[in-house]
């Protein structure tokens, strides 16, 4: 069902765009996909097999675009236009949630003006409330502060996650705006 749907969208998104294929064809193939060792990068997240991926194959994207239609589109009713943006696609550092091997999620971040947005963290919902996404965003911060530091990441947060991003050290900054119909509030981690 939805292979089917991001087909039909990807048809609708290249004739809009007609450069977008080659672009999002690029973005695929020219990523970094393997570590110096010759196996698939791979970061550790717990002893349950937990992992953060980076997203380098398209069956990882995929994945990726599935995990964000299902939290994005079906349950927060964003437009699908709204979520897929291949501009920001190509600009963006992606990774999967798993767990075992299975995909439960995922986040991206972006280099913005010399800041570090973290964008589409999203897990699926049988998967929320057991711990994953407090691991997982917790490195992916870590791993911008050991690679950028000094350094300020930022997000947009959906009002009714502003304590979690709280947990980490976010503060809030400016006023409530909404971001694709729904209420956000933007949040800022300065690392000196």
């Amino acid at each position: 069902q939805y292979k089917y749907q991001y087909k039909k969208y990807l048809h609708e998104l290249y004739r809009k765009y007609p450069n977008s294929k080659e672009a999002f064809l690029n973005m695929l193939f020219n990523y970094k996909q393997e570590d110096v060792w010759g196996k698939e990068i791979c970061y550790q997240l717990n002893q349950d097999g937990l992992t953060l991926n980076p997203v380098v194959t398209a069956g990882q994207q995929a994945e990726m675009f599935n995990i964000r239609y299902k939290v994005f589109c079906d349950e927060q009713k964003i437009d699908f236009y709204d979520e897929m943006q291949l501009s920001e696609e190509h600009s963006s550092n992606s990774y999967l949630i798993c767990l075992k091997g299975k995909a439960i999620g995922c986040v991206r971040y972006r280099e913005l003006n010399g800041e570090y947005k973290i964008e589409r963290f999203a897990l699926l919902k049988e998967y929320r409330g057991k711990g994953y996404g407090k691991l997982a965003f917790e490195f992916l911060i870590n791993m911008l502060i050991d690679s950028f530091n000094p350094c300020t990441i930022i997000l947009h947060s959906q009002l009714q996650l502003k304590e979690f991003y709280n947990s980490f050290g976010f503060v809030e900054e400016g006023h409530i705006f909404k971001e694709v119909g729904i209420k956000h509030i933007l949040m800022k981690k300065i690392i000196k």
